[in-house]
Order: C-alpha cells, then structure tokens, then sequence
C-alpha cells in the first residue's frame, strides 16, 4: 500500500520534526508528511497535488485562529483535516468541529498512539460522513420528489376541476387512503376538510378537527411561523411547500408535521381558504438527526429509517433488514439471513431479469436508481422505487450492496388518475400549451395541434421561436414578457394566423404564470381559441346593430331634413313670385326713362307705375326678400349640418385606431339622433375646448354615444311622458383625467333598478317589450370601450333621478 500523503501547515520547524519523529516511531513508512509554513503555501502545495490528509495549525504567519480553518476548508471542503493546536478552550474545540474538521488535537497531549489514531479516525469518519451525506442527499431527494408530486397533483386538479368533477369520488377515495395528510381550511385557519392520515397525524377525529383552528394542535413558538407561510401565499398567490412545525397531540405527545399550502379559489378568483399536505416527519427528523451527528453509525439510522433497507451479499442473498422491511413486507430479519432475494420477487423470471438488467449497472456504476415489483411474505404484489448501491464493508473489505424501498402504490394510483386528466385536457376545444421558464414547450394538447398545424412530438421540448408558428411572434413575445414582468394574465385579443386550411384567421389567447417544479421555476400556461367565426359574427352583428340604430333613427332624420326644407321651398316660391311683381315694376320704370327721354307726356305711365308700386307692396317686399334668403341659407346649412353628420356617423372610415375628435364626434352622433330626444329632453354639451385627438376606432365609439344617448332618451321619456309640457335633460362631458379622456353621459331618466344592474351589459338582456329591443345596445358598448380599446365603462345610478354612464379611453393607443 503506497504511504499516505499528508501535508502539516505549520510555522514552527520544531513542532513539525516533533510530529514527524512521532510518526516515524510509530508507522515507519505508511506516512509522507509534507510541511507549509504559511496558510498561502500550503493552498499552493494543494492546489499542486492530492493529499490525503491534512495537519493544520490555526495561528499562523499570514492567518489567525478560526479564520485559518474557514479559509482552507471554503477552499478545499472535501479534504480530511485534522486541527493541532495549543488552546484547550472546549468551547474553541467545538467551533473546530462546527467548520468542518474531522477531529482536533491539543499539541501539548502529541504521543505517537495517539496522535495516529486521531489521523487514523479522522479519516474514517470523513469516509463515513461522505457517505450518509451522499445517503441523506438522496433520501432528500426522494423526499422532495415525492412532495412535489402531490403538490404538483393537486395544483393541476384545480386547473381541471371541471372536468375532473365527475371523478371526485375516486379522488376523494384516494385521499382517504393515501399516508399523506391532506386538509383544507379558510382565510382564518379553522379546519373545513380533512382526511384519515390527517386524523392520525393530529391525533384529533374528523369530528373535531372541522371548525378546529390550526392554534389549538400547534406548538405555540410555531404558530407565528405557520400565520406568516398561510399570509404569503395568501398575498404572492403562490405555493408554499416544506414549512414545518411542532404538533401537540390530544395525549400531551408532540410530533414534527412538514406541510405545503395553496390557495382555494372561487369560480371568479376570489380566495376562500388554503389547502394542502402535510405529512409526518418526526421519524424523517430523527433520521436526519442521526446523520447530522456523525458519531452515530449507519446501523442506527437504518433502523429508524421509516423506508425499507436491505443489506446484501454480492451474491444477491440477505445480510440484514431494518424493522420497516419487516412491518412492510412482512418477512422477519432472523428467517431472511443468508436466503437468496428470490423470495421477494414474483417469479423466477422475474428474479433472473433483475439480476440481467440492474446488477450489472449496480456493479460498474455503483448506483441504480429505479422502479420495480416485489413480493410480500403474503403473495401481495407492489411497486417499489428502488435505490440500490454499492458500500464499502469495513469488516473483511469485500464489497456489499444496499437497496432502499419506497412503497408507491399510491403514486401509481395518482399517476392512472394524472393520466385521465391528461386525456381530459387533451380532448378540450381549447388551445392549451404550458410553457418552461426558458419557453419551452412542456405540454402541447390536440387542439393546438390541429388549430397550428404542429404535432406535440414536433413542439416538445422547443421554443415558440423555433416552431415558426404562423402568428404575429412579436406580438406574441410582448405579452410573454409583459405576463412574467407583471406576474399576471394578459389577454392578447385579435392575433393574426394563418389556419390549417391555408386562411386567414384570428386567434384569442389567455397567458398565466404558473409555478412549479415541472416547470422548472416561473413557467406559462396559454390558453387560446380559433374566433376567426366569432369575430365574423361580431362584425356582423355590429353592421346589424348600427344598420338597426340608423333605420329606428331614418324617420326622424326625414322629419329633421322636411322641417328646413319645407320652408326653404316656401320661400323660394315666394322669391320667385316677388320677383314677377319686381320685374312689372322695373318694366314700367324703363318705360318711363324712354318716354322722358323723347320728351313725351308721362303722367299716364306715372300713374301705372304708382298703381304696380302699390300692388306689389315694394317696400314688405324689400323687407322681406333679405330675410327669405336668410332662412333658405339657414335651411340649406341645417339640411348639410344633417347629411354631414349623417355621413360621419354613417361612414367613419377607419376600422382601426386613429386619432379622433371626439368633441366633434359627439356633436355629430347629437344631431343624427336628435329626433330621438327633442320631444322629451334639452341636450347640454360641456365639451373640453382643449381637449386633444384621442386614439379610437371611429365607427365604434360613434356606436357608443349613440346608444348611450338613445337609451338616456327613453329613460328620459319614461318620466316626462307622465308631465306632459316639460322635459328632462341629457348631459355630454368631456375631460382629461390624467391617462384618460373621460365621456359622460348623464340623464335625468328613470334609474336602473338594482335586481338589474349587474346584467345591463349581458348580450340580449333588455327590459323592453319583445320586438322593441334587441339587448346589445349596452352589450356592444361593453364590448367596444372595454375589448376593442382596452378602455372602461361604469355607471352610476339613482332610481328616479337618472343614470350616468362614465367611458374611459386612453390616451395612449
């Protein structure tokens, strides 16, 4: 055996000979010691070569105490260290042991036994502590593995709980069976579900525990702890899982219970209580102490080990089993020794492919990691995760093999009822992808795979970028990183693709955040839909609704141009007949200049002249024909201030955004509609002078006023039509108030009663009488302030006073 390298890092020449004399005495040749006189050349001889052991003295040229073993072991924390020092302050020597050093040795008690069984055992146990850290590391993980799966069950039955509601009753049969406590409460804690395990784990019945507050089973230094995780999740909406705490049974005994919680949630989103497992771990707690605590053995932790261990020959025949082995699967230590493994397994068969397929892995690798079906003592056949490894076995060197056990009978009844889910989800009309926190594609149902012409083997484990979908990318991307940004859903409406069928069309998406380990950090849920149809009909319905509004508006339009022109013919032919009495008299007036111009006798065409002047009544006719010409202008102004709003509000022209007056919109859409309100109310305009162009579909807003105005009128008529001779009043404001241009549209109408308010912007509601209203007046404002320019609608009420209906749009489109 080639000697042992160690290097002593010590500033005092003559400690360094003492310690090599006391080896050499003592192991001629199974040691090479090695000397650095600084802290700095000993990290430069490490850095140089391997070493198997190092000897380390704290106070040192370029180094002092404690700081001297966190220096070297942050640099080096896998090396076996032994500390030699001149302090014998217990407290000190503990600190030693706290940093990460095998063992310690005080310079004044140096003798060769000693000083080599200390070398000797410190490396024995840096052996031994690489080991049950490797062991606990994957107990852990297991643990961890195992937690998440039920997290990650339960976050995905409340996205499908819909779907999933006519399996409740399998489900529920599967909490009542699974080991893991599973419970519910509301936003104050007390108990409102719970199952069996549950029970057992309190130590309370079903009975008590519903209505049961959290405080009265916790240890009273941990219920600040839990009140703290259940406010978190309640406030970030987020899960929160591996919070642990102290339990107090109803006998006085106290157990260790690790829990994860998750808000309940109603159909709308509101939070109604919290929900999650909880599992007992004071045997897990135990466990762990035991290897934190090096000075307890292996043995002692497979034996409180709550999983079952197996301890093998490498001829694959029993050594030893711990107690849960036993309790599980029903075979006695003490029968089992030297017996092939044979026994566990379902057949011969069975036993030969695995000594075929994972021996041989188990051999050369050290490690394997797996599931598979064993036998109980009473023919009971069950899934098992599997960990087996190779140890080293200090008592003849030869190697043995250890296999840990974990029953998951449970995890595969979840993972059948997963399945189902899946199935479920993927029969949706829905497009349904979940994105990773790089973006890539985790799940891809069969409605994306129609609607996007990409099978989910295409999509899996791809970015969006890289499957070149056939959709606006950036427009897409935007919404992503706005949805992580802000941790909320965005709505992206109206995106452009092209269909399976080689059209055009329009897609609807819905992004989330979603958070969990199957998604590898923050991750997307995105929902979509095909609406190309939708939004066919939308438009359609919307032609519908304003052909609709101008035909109910077409007779008083008529009446409103009639009015003007009516008077405007009425003197016209007035004009015309006053012209003819104008012309007689003119006439006469040339026949006068002629006849004076020959010096012929005049008084007969004077008296003519005088008799036309009375007839035609000159000097009514020089009053009145100024006046008649005046109000055909103003008719003919009227007449054109009509047909040009009729025009605006008619043919709007942009389907987009653009940037609108809207103080002129409002005018126009009043006079369009005045034959609606003159009879029953005065229209006031108090319009923002300063007002700016605001970012807005014309045709749509244009709609908007118009409803809102028609519907202020007959609320209005509703009360005057019972005081005839007086009228109400319709108001129209305009204002900016801060991001926003503010519309209102006030009434002195009839009120909205309450019993109605929350569904005046259904699609189809109305109070009128059948054939006297469709529904969608409101319905289609809704749908136009609040879906097509991202603005808001409210309103205000009073019954008998009237309603105000409030439009906000921003001012940035």
């Amino acid at each position: 055996m080639a000697p042992l390298e160690i290097l002593y890092v010590e500033d005092d020449q003559a400690v360094f000979n003492l310690v090599q004399s006391l080896l050499k005495n003592v192991h001629q040749g199974e040691y090479t010691l090695h000397r650095a006189a600084t802290l700095a050349e000993g990290l430069t001889l490490l850095a140089g070569r391997p070493f198997d052991l190092a000897l380390l003295d704290l106070d040192l040229p370029d180094s002092r105490g404690l700081k001297t073993l966190s220096h070297l072991r942050a640099h080096y924390p896998a090396l076996p260290l032994v500390v030699l020092t001149g302090l014998q302050d217990e407290a000190v020597a503990g600190q030693i042991l706290a940093l990460g050093a095998q063992e310690y040795l005080n310079k004044l008690d140096l003798k060769p036994a000693l000083l080599s069984r200390v070398i000797r055992y410190a490396l024995e146990r840096k052996q031994t502590e690489d080991f049950l850290l490797q062991t606990r590391e994957e107990l852990e993980i297991l643990v961890k593995e195992r937690t998440a799966a039920l997290e990650n069950e339960f976050a995905r039955q409340k996205e499908t709980e819909t779907a999933l509601r006519k399996s409740e009753e399998r489900y529920r049969s599967i909490l009542e069976n699974i080991e893991d406590g599973y419970y519910e409460c509301d936003l104050e804690g007390d108990m409102t579900f719970g199952n069996e395990a549950f029970s057992r784990i309190t130590g309370y019945p079903l009975s008590e525990l519903i209505g049961m507050n959290y405080r009265k089973f916790a240890i009273e230094k941990d219920q600040d702890k839990i009140f703290a995780a259940f406010h978190q999740v309640f406030a970030t909406g987020r899960p929160l899982k591996g919070i642990d705490y102290g339990l107090i049974r109803p006998g006085g005994d106290t157990r260790r219970v690790e829990f994860s919680s998750t808000l309940i949630r109603d159909e709308n989103g509101t939070p109604l209580g919290f929900r999650g497992i909880a599992r007992d771990i004071s045997e897990l707690e135990w466990t762990r102490a035991a290897l934190r605590e090096s000075v307890f053995s292996l043995d002692l932790f497979i034996q409180r080990s709550p999983d079952p261990i197996i301890s093998l020959n490498s001829d694959r025949t029993f050594r030893n089993v711990n107690p849960a082995f036993e309790r599980i699967l029903g075979f006695k230590s003490a029968d089992l020794a030297g017996l092939s493994t044979q026994i566990i397994h379902p057949s011969e068969a069975h036993f030969q492919s695995f000594g075929q397929s994972i021996y041989p892995i188990v051999l050369e690798k050290g490690y394997w990691r797996g599931e598979w079906e064993f036998r109980k003592k009473d023919g009971t056949l069950f899934p098992m995760e599997l960990a087996t490894f190779l140890v080293p076995d200090r008592e003849d060197g030869s190697p043995a093999i250890m296999s840990i056990l974990r029953d998951i009978s449970d995890r595969k009844e979840k993972e059948k009822a997963l399945l189902l889910t899946g199935q479920i989800i993927n029969s949706i009309s829905s497009i349904l992808v979940a994105l990773d926190q790089q973006d890539r594609v985790v799940f891809w149902n069969g409605r994306a795979e129609r609607e996007l012409g990409i099978k989910n083997t295409e999509a899996s484990g791809k970015s969006l970028q890289e499957l070149a979908l056939s959709w606006d990318q950036e427009e897409v991307n935007r919404a992503i990183a706005r949805c992580r940004q802000e941790e909320k859903t965005v709505r992206v409406d109206n995106l452009k693709f092209r269909q399976s069928n080689g059209k055009d069309g329009t897609l609807g998406l819905i992004i989330h955040p979603m958070y969990g380990q199957e998604f590898h950090g923050t991750g997307l849920l995105i929902f979509g839909a095909n609406v190309t149809q939708r939004r066919i009909l939308e438009t359609q319905l919307a032609q519908a609704q304003k052909l609709e509004s101008i035909g109910s508006l077409a007779a008083g339009i008529a009446h409103e141009i009639n009015t003007p022109t009516q008077y405007i013919g009425d003197n016209i032919r007035f004009l015309r007949q006053a012209f003819q009495d104008l012309l007689q008299v003119l006439q006469k007036y040339a026949e006068l200049t002629e006849e004076v111009k020959a010096f012929s006798p005049v008084e007969k065409l004077l008296q003519d002249l005088e008799d036309l002047t009375k007839r035609a009544d000159l000097g009514y006719l020089l009053e009145e024909i100024p006046r008649a010409a005046d109000q055909t202008l103003e008719g003919v102004e009227r007449v054109s201030t009509i047909v040009k709003s009729i025009k605006a509000f008619a043919h709007p022209g942009s389907k987009e955004k653009t940037l609108v007056d809207i103080n002129q919109a409002i005018k126009n859409t009043l006079t369009v509609s005045r034959s609606e309100w003159k009879y029953v109310a005065e229209a006031k305009l108090d319009l923002d002078p300063v007002l700016r162009l605001v970012p807005c579909i014309p045709g749509d807003f244009n709609q908007v006023i118009l409803n809102l105005i028609v519907n202020a009128a007959q609320a209005v008529a509703a009360v005057v039509g019972d005081h005839p001779g007086t009228k109400g009043q319709i108001t129209i404001v305009t204002r900016r108030n801060g991001p926003w241009i503010e519309v209102e549209v006030r009434d002195t109408g009839t009120g909205i009663p309450e019993a109605i308010r929350s569904k005046i912007f259904d699609p189809f509601f109305t109070t009128k009488e059948v054939g006297k209203g469709t529904g969608q007046g409101l319905a289609i404002c809704h749908t136009a302030v609040v879906d097509k320019h991202q603005g808001n609608i409210s309103f205000e009420t009073e019954p008998g006073r009237g309603t105000a209906f409030l439009i906000q749009l921003p001012l940035e489109g």
